[in-house]
């Protein structure tokens, strides 16, 4: 679908209290604690055995669940 608008978008008027929000890395809620969180399968490849072994199982399942042969 494309849509046209007569006016660009406007800025907005109210600014964010903490101007260092992105969609990256950002600061936390406070009192934020990820201490209680596993990061035995945290990395950035996609190749480690475990976290490809566990998507490989949720593919398998949903085309089960889809009927997908």
């Amino acid at each position: 679908m494309n849509i046209q608008t007569e006016k660009p978008c406007e800025k907005p008027f109210v600014r964010p209290n903490n101007m260092h929000f992105s969609s990256g890395l950002c600061k936390k809620h406070p009192g934020c604690d990820l201490s209680g969180f596993s990061t035995e399968h945290l990395g950035r490849s996609h190749r480690v055995s475990k976290p490809k072994s566990c998507l490989k199982e949720a593919i398998d399942r949903s085309h089960t669940f889809v009927g997908v042969t």
